[in-house]
């Protein structure tokens, strides 16, 4: 640990400065008064203050290629120009442009809290705090099921009564905003054994189960049945709209969501039961939205 230079500039003893003034500027000797130090470098004993390499004016310029080495750490070199000597022309305070010990990261400060969501830049206060591994939560894995005998593909070749399948794009990409992993299996068609078969094979293999389309009343919306063969239907019908005929259950204990097969409201759903059940899995909060007034 050391205290280091904030600028690059000239590393000087703050009380040789303190007669520097625009009227009766001051001279310091290289090796002597100063040493040429660069941003990140230890400041040397008996050293306490950097003055910018902006506020100095350099002396007794000498063209000769030519470095020399000071304590180890400092070198007293600006390419073909070395200096002999510098003139201030306003005092330095102690501790001026220094980075002391414990700027960044305190022994034994808290650095991150616990069910904090990492950030870049928390990243890099871990790593100058001297982290270098810590425990965190898994991503949750997320099945994503479309569902409908009407959908395909994208780039397959559209006909008459067929709709291009995008609604899984939506929600994995919603998924993985919001600090999941999906998991998008192909389209089931309309067929009840088919979809039971995947339904059981995605709750033994993801930590929540999201089922896309055949949610609602129609002849072929049988999802809510399956569910109730192989699991429990907690909620079928929620109070919103769009996204009502949502169902919300489990099936061999791992969490499962039916959303609605029109775009909206499964976006909406979405945001309203599986944003919340990724986020308590995470340890994390979902931020209330902020309500305005409208006169």
């Amino acid at each position: 640990l050391y205290q280091a230079a904030a600028m690059d500039g000239v590393v000087v003893r703050a009380r040789d400065t303190y007669e520097a003034s625009e009227s009766s500027p001051v001279i310091l000797k290289v090796n002597q008064d100063f040493h040429f130090i660069n941003t990140g470098n230890p400041i040397p004993f008996g050293f306490d203050a950097v003055i910018k390499i902006e506020d100095i004016n350099l002396l007794n310029k000498v063209s000769k290629k030519k470095s020399r080495e000071i304590s180890g750490n400092f070198t007293d070199n600006l390419g073909e120009e070395n200096i002999r000597e510098i003139k201030i022309f306003s005092a330095a305070f102690p501790g001026q442009h220094v980075r002391n010990i414990g700027e960044d990261v305190v022994a034994n400060q808290l650095i991150i809290p616990v069910n904090h969501k990492i950030r870049p830049v928390d990243i890099g206060a871990l790593l100058a705090g001297g982290v270098n591994q810590l425990f965190a939560r898994r991503k949750p894995k997320v099945a994503v099921i479309p569902t409908g005998g009407e959908l395909i593909s994208p780039g397959e070749e559209i006909s008459p009564g067929k709709i291009i399948e995008f609604n899984s794009k939506i929600i994995k990409d919603l998924i993985y905003e919001w600090g999941g992993k999906a998991k998008v299996y192909e389209i089931v068609k309309d067929i009840p054994a088919d979809l039971k078969r995947i339904l059981l094979e995605a709750a033994s293999q993801n930590d929540i189960v999201v089922v896309l389309a055949g949610s609602s009343a129609g002849s072929k919306d049988f999802t809510s049945g399956i569910v109730k063969s192989i699991g429990d239907v907690v909620v079928h019908g929620v109070a919103i709209m769009p996204g009502k005929p949502t169902i919300l259950g489990i099936i061999d204990n791992t969490p499962f969501i039916g959303l609605p097969g029109y775009p909206v409201s499964a976006i909406i759903s979405a945001e309203q039961f599986l944003k919340p059940l990724i986020f308590r899995k995470l340890g994390l909060t979902v931020k209330r939205r902020e309500e305005i007034k409208v006169h």
